[in-house]
């Protein structure tokens, strides 16, 4: 199945949907996945944090925020969301 990716560069994207398969547990809010965007780079940026508190911050101007995961995501829904971030930030 050919992942629609709208045009846009994503490298990583194979890997962090492979990191949110450890969010098997949907009713443990606590632990999930930080999926970020290197607009510059077009890398999909992920941290795991097993703590609700914990929120990695980018300093990076060019990084943009994609989404918090609590499931597992398919490739196909993390290239969606990052369309969405990417059109939402003002890119092409």
């Amino acid at each position: 199945m050919k992942i629609n990716t709208y045009g846009i560069k994503m490298d990583g994207l194979k890997e962090a949907a492979a990191e949110t398969r450890c969010l098997r547990n949907p009713g443990a809010h606590r632990q999930h996945v930080q999926i970020d965007y290197d607009t510059a780079e077009g890398k999909i940026l992920t941290a795991y944090e097993n703590s609700g508190e914990n929120w990695l911050k980018r300093d990076d101007p060019n990084v943009i925020a994609v989404t918090d995961a609590y499931r597992p995501l398919t490739m196909q829904e993390i290239a969606d969301q990052v369309a969405e971030a990417v059109k939402g930030n003002g890119e092409k």
